[in-house]
């Protein structure tokens, strides 16, 4: 929740929570979990394969693997892989937090270090060199420098595959508990801090010009995979062409590369990994304001600490206001119960909880009344301090009502309205061969 000391500018607004981990592990799953197959490079080029097998690697880069590197543990764990050699390179100490085999670990290297400085690397060091999803860690202009070292560092013959998504803002502009006006807030929120930091949302866009000019020949691509969230997803289907064909723009590809029926998860991960970035961009935003409008609070531009901690406080609260609307959408409590079979005990506790305490404060609401009229009728004037205690009173049966009214819907399960689609994670994968 705090700000990162591995990068240099607005960037820092992205965490490294555990949410933030989580978003990243489920994301990278899906590249696995359909003909994608982990990486539709080394699955599909004939440079690496044998007959119809795909043949392993000896050496692999994974820049910008993460904190946990997902995409290197699924991948040395693969058949056919037990002698290839990762190297996991992120701004970032990356470490696996569970006990690998001793014979695992050994393959594995990692080199915290930022992507956006030359690769500290030789020369046709690697046979594959892949990124994943790094766009909002940069800015536009550092994806020509950073194709151009992927390149460098690849021996001849050599893949280099990115695989990265446009920045999108989820959520529904017609619903009563997120206003339009609000989710267009948190749309500009991102855009100024975006536009300051020099990051191009729209990451497919810029991403084959920059491979086109890396040094590298034969680009292709998957076209645009769109992965619509909540709609209920097309059952699987095998792929009638092939995944990987030249570039084209505006190409979309086969509707089976990139399916599952888990979107409800995917929607609970995505809004968890903002609430943990609130802080992040809470502070980049304030950045922004003060640097666009250096006459606000003083000479230098500078505010008070109890306004800037008011405005940072303000868009944190627009920031949760709109991933707690999202989190509430998917019901996970719901889907716990239907693909696990598991009870809500604790909701179904604090159900019953709420409900007792709300009967024992209109129970003394109404015992406050009678003694408010019987003292006015007494003295001919009003209590002070039985007028604040009542208050009070009336305050926790509001905070009480609330709650109780939250888990009964929990309970209840998530409103027909709330199934409507809010959006859709855009991805796209590029390969480029080195010559």
């Amino acid at each position: 929740m705090e700000l990162q000391p591995y990068a240099r500018d607005l960037s820092s607004f992205l965490s490294y929570s555990r949410s933030a981990q989580d978003w990243d592990g489920l994301r990278t799953s899906l590249l696995f979990s359909n003909s994608l197959q982990g990486s539709v490079a080394l699955s599909t080029c004939k440079s690496l394969t044998e007959g119809d097998k795909p043949v392993a690697p000896r050496r692999v880069l994974d820049i910008g693997c993460g904190a946990t590197p997902f995409w290197i543990l699924e991948m040395a764990g693969q058949d056919a892989w037990e002698k290839t050699r990762f190297v996991g390179l992120d701004i970032a100490p990356s470490a696996v937090s569970t006990v690998l085999p001793t014979e695992l670990e050994s393959r594995l290297t990692f080199i915290q270090h930022d992507c956006r400085d030359a690769l500290p690397f030789q020369p046709a060091e690697f046979d594959f060199v892949r990124t994943g999803f790094l766009n909002l860690s940069l800015r536009e202009q550092d994806w020509a420098a950073l194709c151009e070292e992927a390149i460098r560092v690849l021996t001849p013959g050599g893949i280099l595959e990115v695989v990265d998504e446009d920045h999108m803002v989820l959520g529904d502009k017609g619903t009563a508990s997120l206003p339009g006006k609000r989710l267009v807030a948190v749309d500009d929120l991102f855009s100024d801090i975006l536009h300051h930091g020099f990051i191009n949302p729209r990451a497919l866009t810029v991403l084959p010009s920059s491979l086109a000019m890396s040094g590298g020949s034969h680009l292709r691509s998957t076209g645009r995979i769109s992965l619509d969230l909540l709609s209920s997803p097309d059952p699987p289907s095998s792929c009638d062409k092939e995944l990987l064909e030249k570039f084209a723009p505006s190409r979309t590809s086969s509707s089976a590369a990139m399916r599952t029926t888990e979107t409800r998860v995917l929607l609970h991960a995505y809004a968890d990994r903002w609430t943990s970035s609130s802080f992040g961009l809470a502070r980049a935003a304030v950045t922004v304001r003060h640097r666009a409008k250096p006459d606000v609070g003083s000479c230098r531009g500078e505010l008070a600490p109890d306004l800037e901690q008011q405005e940072l406080d303000g868009v944190e609260d627009l920031v949760h206001a709109w991933t707690d609307d999202l989190r509430g959408r998917p019901d996970i409590a719901s889907l716990l119960r239907s693909r696990l079979g598991w009870e809500p005990a604790f909701d179904y506790a604090l159900q019953e909880a709420l409900e007792t305490n709300l009967a024992k404060l209109d129970a003394q609401m109404q015992e406050d009344l009678q003694r408010k009229t019987l003292h006015n009728e007494v003295f001919g004037t009003a209590n002070c301090e039985a007028e604040s205690a009542m208050l009070q009173r009336e305050y926790s049966r509001r905070e009480t009502a609330a709650e109780l009214e939250q888990v009964t819907q929990r309970l209840q399960g998530r409103p027909a309205a709330l199934e409507e689609r809010v959006g859709s994670l855009d991805f796209e994968v590029f390969v480029v061969q080195k010559p």
